[in-house]
Formats: structure tokens, sequence, C-alpha cells
């Protein structure tokens, strides 16, 4: 049977980097965690957490590395205005989260977020598309939505996110052709379509991809 978060961690207020993953720790996210406002890196995957609400995270100012994945936040409703809001967040996992249906803020700060993972991610309720917001982070290098079950055309938005390296889009439902956009992003070397229902040709611009390592 797995523990809470003991509450003397959140009394370490010099600490900058914390990682409990894969501790087996169970339970709420105490929000006394936002006292150690010096963090600049906190890991709290791959265990049996919830949060009611992350508003504990806006105290992180130094905060660069978030890592939540497993945790349940199907309750928290304003994540994403909370988490965007962190002005030097530049990697941010939540794969295996379930999360609730939100409201896409109007504004969208995130001006440093380089690194998003959502796969495999569970919303409540249900969600089958990219969510918008995604293409408006323009310096993202690495981006990771597969195991989603997004249905639909892979989404055009994408030719914004021209800094890619990394695009995992496996396991989903995309039944389109693959976007002629996919071949101007010249900085991929990882880029992983499998498990789709994709069709058409595969264009011979895809030769543009010169720095690709890796290709499935």
């Amino acid at each position: 049977e797995g523990m809470a978060i003991p509450s003397f961690l959140c009394a370490m207020t010099s600490l900058t980097h914390l990682d409990l993953s894969h501790t087996g720790f169970m339970g709420k996210i105490p929000s006394q965690i936002g006292n150690l406002s010096n963090l600049l890196y906190l890991d709290l995957g791959f265990n049996s957490l919830f949060a009611e609400n992350v508003e504990w995270v806006s105290s992180m100012w130094k905060l660069e590395y978030l890592h939540l994945s497993y945790a349940n936040l199907s309750k928290a409703f304003h994540w994403l205005h909370t988490l965007q809001s962190l002005p030097s967040l530049t990697h941010l996992y939540l794969s295996d989260c379930t999360l609730p249906h939100y409201n896409e803020p109007s504004l969208l700060n995130f001006s440093s977020l380089q690194t998003l993972h959502l796969s495999d991610t569970s919303y409540s309720p249900a969600i089958s598309f990219v969510p918008k917001w995604i293409f408006k982070l323009k310096k993202l290098v690495s981006l990771q939505l597969w195991g989603n079950e997004i249905q639909g055309p892979i989404p055009g938005g994408i030719r914004n996110l021209t800094l890619l390296q990394n695009l995992d889009l496996s396991g989903n439902s995309f039944s389109s052709s693959i976007p002629d956009c996919l071949y101007g992003l010249h900085r991929l070397k990882f880029l992983n379509l499998m498990d789709n229902n994709l069709h058409g040709t595969i264009s011979d611009a895809l030769g543009n991809l010169t720095s690709l390592v890796e290709l499935d």
C-alpha cells in the first residue's frame, strides 16, 4: 500500500530539484508543495496521485521542468490556464494523465515551452481532435500525442511548429493523407505516424526532411 507525499518535503523551501517519480506515492498532491518556490525541476510522474487543482504550481515562478504523468487531474478544470502562466516552463509531461474538458485560454503565454508530451491521455469527456492551442507553441521542439484516438485529418496548424525535431502522432485514428505542410518541417529528426488510418501516396517531398534520423 502506497503512502502519501510526506508534508516535511513541503518545508524544504531551498530545493531546486525534486524527483519523486516511480516512488509509489498515492493520494492527493499536497497544495503546500507550492511553498517550494525555488524549484526548477519537479517530477511527480508514474505514481497514483490526484489533484483537485494545480494552483499550487503558480508560485513556482522558476519552474522549467514539470512531469505529472499518470496523475488524475480530472477535477483540475483550470490546469491549462494555470500552467500556461508559468514564465520559465520549458518541458511539460502530462502523458497518461486524466484531464478534464477545458476552455482554451484566449491569451496563451507558454512562450518558453519546448517539450509537450500529451500521450495516452484520457479526457473527460473525450476529445477527438488536436487542441488548437498547441499550434501557438512556436518554440516546440518535441511534441508527442500518441495513443489519443484523435480522428480526422492531421491538422494543417502543425506548419506553425517550425522548430519541431520530434513529432509522434502514432496510435491515433488520423484518416487523411500526409499533409504537405509536414514535409516543410525541415528540422524533424524523429517522425512517427504509425498505427493510424492514413491513406494516399507518400510524397517525394519526404526527401526534403534531410535531418531525419528515424522515420516510422
